[in-house]
């Protein structure tokens, strides 16, 4: 198993230890929104726990990956907790384990990979309607095949950095907001 990996699997442990009582603390935190709250909580420790040992690797020390999800909105203009004005150079890949193809829980189809073909984005568990749900237990890494979101299950990949460019980031990531708030593809 990998350093990344390793601090991906970690997170998971932290989200599924911890969500219970974040979730009560977030909301009775009076006019704030709780899910606003949440995001700030997972992207700081995103940057925590899975950034700063990506950085310790020998090569990555000036890695910055993209943010988890929907990041956070502590920070105006950014979706970060720490260094705000720095845009991410890596995303996280999710590499099929023991074979090209895994088999997406929301379509129940099997995707037959290549390098870099879904993108990390959280991780999420399966509901009992085929669907998913951003609480514990969070067994499922939710990602990006193309346009398409797809749900994995952990056991299916491990994970691999990908370097990127400010134009190379995953499509959520390099739209902008219209008007109306909604996002829209520059």
């Amino acid at each position: 198993m990998t350093q990344l990996d390793e601090a991906m699997r970690g997170y998971v442990d932290f989200l599924n230890a911890g969500w219970d009582a974040a979730f009560r603390a977030a909301r009775t935190s009076g006019n704030l929104d709780p899910a606003e709250l949440l995001a700030d909580l997972m992207q700081s420790n995103w940057e925590i726990l899975v950034e700063s040992a990506v950085r310790q690797v020998d090569g990555f020390e000036d890695a910055y990956l993209e943010p988890y999800g929907d990041g956070a909105d502590c920070n105006e203009g950014s979706s970060r907790v720490w260094r705000p004005g720095v845009l991410p150079t890596h995303r996280i890949i999710c590499s099929p384990v023991g074979s090209a193809s895994v088999s997406d829980l929301l379509t129940g189809r099997s995707v037959e990979l290549g390098p870099g073909d879904v993108v990390f984005d959280q991780f999420a568990a399966r509901t009992t309607d085929g669907w998913y749900k951003l609480s514990p237990e969070f067994d499922c890494a939710l990602g990006y095949h193309g346009e398409q979101e797809v749900l994995l299950g952990l056991k299916q990949v491990s994970f691999v950095l990908e370097k990127i460019s400010c134009q190379r980031m995953s499509s959520r990531w390099a739209r902008t907001e219209g008007a109306d708030g909604r996002k829209q593809k520059d």
